[in-house]
Formats: C-alpha cells, structure tokens, sequence
C-alpha cells in the first residue's frame, strides 16, 4: 500500500498526537536543565543528553512506523520492520534512561 505526502502527513499526526503530553514534559524539562546548567552542569547535560533522546526518537519512530505501512513490503518483512524498530527504540530509551537515573542519582553532597 503506497501512501502520498498528504496521508503520510496526516498519520503522522494521529500517531503522534497521543504522544503530545510525554513530548512536552521531555521539553519542559530541557528547557527546566539547560536554565539551571550554570547550577548544576554535569546533571543538565545528562537531563538534556537522556530527554533529547527521548523526545527525537518519539519522532524518528514515529516517521519510521508510518514509512513501513506506507511501503510495498509483505506482511514478513513488516513485522521484520517493526521488530526492528522496536529494538532501536528499547536501546535507545536505555541510553536515555541511564543518563536520567546517572543525573538523578550521582553527584551530591552526602547528606549530614
């Protein structure tokens, strides 16, 4: 099933509008990291590293999901696709999530 521009446009929206929420928090909190980078510089990075990943990979999925029902491809090599692009996303919420939990959870002054 080949798609045009127009429909591919409009499925990226319905996919992506449930999304909006998460995206927004992943901004907020960008923006919330890199206002208190001066404070805390090796935690914004690692907020900024791990929600960027986050936020750019919402997109990427997104567009990759919507390219592979667009495409000639038969039901193997869709379900192939979407393991794969499963796979890329798992990794890359790993790498995010260990600069998240890294930023969280190092660097501060013991208590006491």
């Amino acid at each position: 099933m080949d798609i045009g521009p127009s429909e591919m446009l409009i499925q990226f929206v319905v996919q992506i509008a449930p999304q909006l929420p998460l995206m927004m928090l992943y901004l907020i909190g960008i923006v919330t990291a890199a206002v208190r980078m001066q404070r805390h510089p090796r935690v914004s990075w690692l907020t900024i590293i791990g929600l960027a990943l986050l936020l750019v990979w919402s997109l990427i999925g997104t567009l990759l999901s919507i390219a592979v029902l667009g495409g000639e491809l038969n039901v193997t090599a869709v379900g192939a696709s979407f393991s794969a692009i499963n796979l890329i996303g798992v990794a890359v919420s790993v790498v995010a999530w260990i600069c998240i939990l890294i930023a969280l959870f190092s660097g501060r002054p013991a208590a006491g």
